[in-house]
């Protein structure tokens, strides 16, 4: 169901499958082309309606024997482990090359925290490095989502009040990550949910490579998980 409400649009293709209950799915979507499709899809290819059909009334009509044996471990897991588990490696590198290619095309925005006239729009994947401001040459650049843009305005501001002053800081803290960090602390500030907490947090684990970006899964998960006690 999940999966082909995604396929018409129906909930966001990047929506976290821990955070989606099925049973209120089958409620919103009763009746929908989407549920018509997900039993089509369901019967049609996942399961072998005749053969089964065969196999019950061969039960029934004491033909085939039916064995009751003890809880096996798989069993177990099926009935009693959470939806949180951990992905087999085929499924967990499907889920980091996804993560991958949607932070290399992230759209974010530069911005120097040093001389604080330049400003750019660009995606993680065409950010060189070393990252330098065009006008000044200082590598003090913070990276900000999109809707983080009016942040720069008020960094530039002279007379700034308490509030306008920890934006200012805050930038000032992005930059100096980037700068320590380089295209890692780019992109891990591209990820979901991830300021310059999280980015030092997952930068201070020194981990590289895949192990990079499960840090950035984990932390997008608890984003996701604790945003509604925002």
């Amino acid at each position: 169901m999940v999966q082909v409400a995604k396929k018409f649009g129906a909930i966001d293709p990047d929506a976290d499958y821990e955070r989606i209950s099925t049973h209120r799915l089958v409620e919103i979507f009763d009746g929908t082309v989407v549920q018509k499709e997900a039993y089509r899809e369901l019967f049609s290819v996942y399961m072998d309606v005749p053969a089964a059909a065969r196999i019950v009334s061969l039960v029934r009509d004491g033909a085939i024997d039916v064995v009751v044996s003890p809880l096996s471990i798989l069993g177990a897991e099926g009935l009693f482990a959470s939806r949180d588990q951990i992905s087999p490696p085929a499924a967990d590198q499907a889920v980091i090359g996804t993560l991958k290619r949607r932070l290399e095309q992230q759209e974010i925005i530069l911005a120097c925290m040093h001389c604080r006239n330049w400003k750019s729009r660009t995606t993680v994947s065409r950010v060189p490095e070393p990252l330098r401001c065009p006008f000044c040459g200082a590598g003090l650049v913070a990276v900000l989502k999109p809707w983080e843009e009016p942040l720069i305005a008020i960094a530039k501001k002279k007379g700034k009040n308490d509030e306008e002053r920890a934006v200012a800081q805050r930038l000032l803290r992005n930059a100096n990550i980037v700068l320590s960090g380089g295209k890692k602390a780019v992109t891990a500030l591209a990820a979901r949910g991830v300021g310059p907490e999280n980015a030092s947090r997952i930068l201070s684990t020194l981990a590289e490579g895949d192990g990079f970006y499960r840090e950035i899964i984990r932390a997008e998960r608890n984003y996701i998980r604790t945003r509604r006690f925002w």
